[in-house]
């Protein structure tokens, strides 16, 4: 059994996005097919080809943006004033809508980020210290 990658043609949301994903070839039975890890690959690049055509960050540019303050998704998230498991949804699985995108990309700038950490303190502190907030402030 062999990989191909097949360029194809899907709508997502209204949108016509080409995209090349990957699937197992039977050559035996002239059989294209995918199981759980390469259908959830192929979303993910059918996701962030979406975002790129609409604007949205991407799941690995969400990403990048957490990683620059060395948090978790759960922390990220409350901070930013989401709900605990927002942040692991749009880096795995789920397209993030207009308002959230400007908020995690106006987070790139610690200037900005350092008033979200003062404003949702009380969630960050919900699962962490005082002293881990002081450090993520400095």
């Amino acid at each position: 059994m062999k990989t191909i990658k097949k360029k194809e043609t899907v709508e997502v949301k209204g949108i016509k996005l080409d995209v090349e994903l990957t699937y197992y070839y039977d050559e035996e039975n002239d059989l294209l097919f995918d199981d759980e890890e390469l259908g959830n690959k192929n979303l993910g690049i059918i996701r962030n080809a979406y975002r790129k055509e609409t604007g949205l960050l991407t799941d690995k540019e969400i990403k990048q943006i957490r990683e620059q303050y060395n948090l978790n998704q759960r922390n990220f998230a409350l901070i930013l004033g989401f709900g605990e498991v927002t942040i692991t949804r749009y880096e795995s699985k789920m397209i993030q809508d207009n308002a959230h995108d400007a908020v995690i990309r106006s987070a790139k700038d610690p200037n900005v980020f350092i008033n979200y950490i003062n404003k949702n303190r009380d969630l960050y502190l919900k699962y962490n210290t005082e002293e881990a907030l002081d450090n993520l402030i400095k």
